[in-house]
């Protein structure tokens, strides 16, 4: 039983991991992102459908934030 025990342990050496550093123009799109984008397609005269094509985005999610700021986008 004593030599069950004392077994080779297997050491698991850990390297740290790099991560690359995002260069502005590759940053991920961002909730507040899209908001604007969102913002910016409707002035243009989008429809709800043809933004959340362009974006890749849920028209559930374009619909909110057009109704959130909806009065807004007039200024």
């Amino acid at each position: 039983m004593c030599q069950s025990r004392n077994r080779r342990q297997k050491k698991v050496e850990t390297k740290e991991q790099e991560v690359p550093v995002l260069k502005k123009e590759e940053e991920p799109e961002t909730e507040e992102n899209h908001t604007g984008r969102i913002l910016e397609m409707r002035k243009k005269g989008m429809q709800s459908v043809e933004i959340a094509k362009a974006l890749g985005v849920g028209l559930g999610e374009v619909n909110l934030v057009l109704g959130l700021y909806k009065g807004d986008t007039d200024s």
